[in-house]
């Protein structure tokens, strides 16, 4: 009995060291990375995020929030629909959804793809950050539900987070 109880509190305990990949976004470069624990940057790509420059100030006021967050679940979004003003626009939100948990604004923003690839690069969004549909493809490979989320006003890979 000794035996399994060391065994499953070893096992429980190596598994909370494993550490996972991470999400940077830098606004003012319109970037996303994924950089490995080590600091090594595994994925990189453009992004368009909110219209609005500067962190949320209010719900529905079209900027992208700035903090440290984290994955709270990723979604296949393929059949999802974005229904503003009554019309029902399909593929909005490309094959992905990586949903991040935002606790003080008492909703989550989205990571995903898009049907608008000409917005890549732009502020173009109401708050989340879009990429290619072969860029969110990519970055899911990398990422886990759990995974720590940095949304900057400005990052370049030699910055300490």
């Amino acid at each position: 009995m000794k035996k399994l109880i060391l065994i499953i509190f070893l096992a429980f305990f190596t598994i909370g060291l494993q550490a996972g990949n991470r999400i940077v976004i830098s606004k003012k470069d319109l970037t996303r990375y994924v950089i490995s624990d080590e600091g090594e940057t595994l994925y990189r790509c453009r992004i368009a995020c909110g219209k609005v420059k500067g962190d949320k100030v209010s719900e529905g006021d079209s900027r992208t929030p700035e903090g440290h967050y984290s994955v709270l679940s990723i979604s296949d979004s393929r059949n999802w629909l974005f229904e503003p003003n009554g019309r029902r626009i399909p593929n909005s939100y490309g094959p992905w959804f990586i949903r991040v948990k935002m606790p003080e604004w008492g909703h989550h923003i989205g990571i995903h793809g898009t049907g608008s690839p000409r917005s890549i690069g732009t502020r173009a969004s109401l708050g989340c950050i879009r990429c290619h549909n072969d860029d969110i493809v990519n970055v899911v490979k990398f990422i886990s539900v759990g995974d720590p989320v940095a949304i900057l006003p400005d990052y370049s890979p030699s910055t300490t987070l």
